[in-house]
């Protein structure tokens, strides 16, 4: 009994040791893989993390991974970056200090410095109330397998010098592909949403996919009939569209791409116009959309346009504004993360930022 309470005394002391003077919380502890699979945003692979922050208080927010130069953001409930860090941990890891003005669901994006890097991470978010741990040991991760079979792997981009059909420009890919294969087929795009066919040499459309990826981006599952030459299209949805895109095929065998998620529930899609005849506030038209939302559910609004600048509000039935946001999701497009505190009706207003700005939009509500 004496050596056993002699030894948790000696551990007590030696954790006191290592630790500060101030008390912590953990409030998030959590891991990862950033893989080839993972959504991107500017070419850099990333995870998100929700965590609730309380107001005036310190919080240290750490990543750590023996596999990349990790880079950390912190996004608020609009989707705006309110502190971001590279190497504030020790060597190639990163640490933020917080304290935020107001409480409620920040994002924590877990990424990397270079584009295209992947493998295991950690992420820790601590409430500096108590004593804090000692720093966590570089994570243990084995190094992440490269994607076997990868047929094609391509940076391109969509220029306005490049073919067009039915108004979209488009780059074709000639590949020999073996007949029983299974292949996985996926198209990304920071710059617009993407569109994937495959086809025969006669040009004969085999199979085709719009959204079938994470967020706008295109993903196919093909297997050949035939040993031959086909055609990988890589286009976009929308007429004109342009800018660079990340195209892969692999064979599956080996390691097998993760299914996708399931994706969320479509509360409202809708594409409008704003026209000079539509109602004004402000100097500016809108469109109002009565919707029912559900207490503690986290909804995420995104409206996007190629002809204004758009602005999203959401109001309760009385017409106060509950949040707002201008450029929240790429580009001059807006989104909201919105989570009512009662069941009921709310309005979402689609607008523009600037006076008089007219033309098309697309508006959708997903839980």
């Amino acid at each position: 009994m004496f050596r056993l309470t002699h030894t948790l005394t000696l551990a007590a002391a030696a954790l006191l040791a290592t630790a500060t003077t101030v008390r912590a919380e953990v409030v998030l502890n959590a891991g990862g893989n950033l893989t080839f699979f993972s959504p991107k945003d500017n070419g850099k692979h990333f995870a998100l993390h929700s965590v609730f922050l309380e107001a005036g208080k310190q919080y240290r927010i750490q990543m750590f991974s023996n596999d990349f130069d990790t880079y950390l953001e912190l996004k608020n409930f609009l989707g705006i970056v309110v502190a971001r860090n590279d190497d504030g941990g020790p060597k190639l890891n990163s640490r933020i200090e917080f304290t935020p003005l107001f409480s409620g669901l920040f994002r924590v994006v877990a990424t990397t410095f270079k584009t295209n890097a992947v493998g295991g991470y950690k992420i820790r978010v601590t409430g500096l109330d108590g004593i804090v741990p000692p720093p966590l040991p570089p994570l243990p991760v084995p190094p992440l397998p490269v994607p076997p079979n990868v047929v094609l792997n391509v940076h391109g981009n969509l220029a306005h010098a490049d073919p067009v059909k039915n108004g979209k420009h488009f780059d074709a890919y000639k590949l020999f592909l073996k007949a029983g294969n299974d292949y996985v087929i996926n198209m990304e795009s920071a710059h617009f949403d993407t569109y994937l066919r495959v086809t025969n040499q006669a040009g004969v459309v085999l199979a085709q996919n719009d959204d079938g990826g994470m967020g706008r981006n295109s993903r196919i599952v093909f297997r050949p009939m035939a040993n031959g030459f086909y055609n990988i299209v890589a286009t976009s949805y929308k007429n004109d569209a342009i800018g660079g895109y990340d195209l892969r095929v692999v064979r599956n065998g080996g390691i097998v791409p993760p299914p996708l998620p399931i994706p969320p529930k479509v509360i409202l899609n809708v594409h409008g116009d704003l026209k000079f005849a539509d109602p004004v506030k402000n100097g500016k038209h809108y469109h109002t959309y009565k919707v029912g939302l559900k207490a503690g559910r986290e909804y995420v609004i995104n409206m996007t346009s190629d002809h204004f600048d758009t602005y999203l509000r959401v109001t309760n039935q009385v017409g106060v504004v509950l949040v707002q946001n201008d450029d929240g999701g790429m580009g001059r497009n807006s989104r909201i993360v919105f989570r009512p505190l009662t069941n009921g009706f709310y309005n979402i207003v689609a607008t523009s930022y600037a006076n008089g700005a007219t033309g098309h939009f697309h508006l959708n509500v997903r839980d």
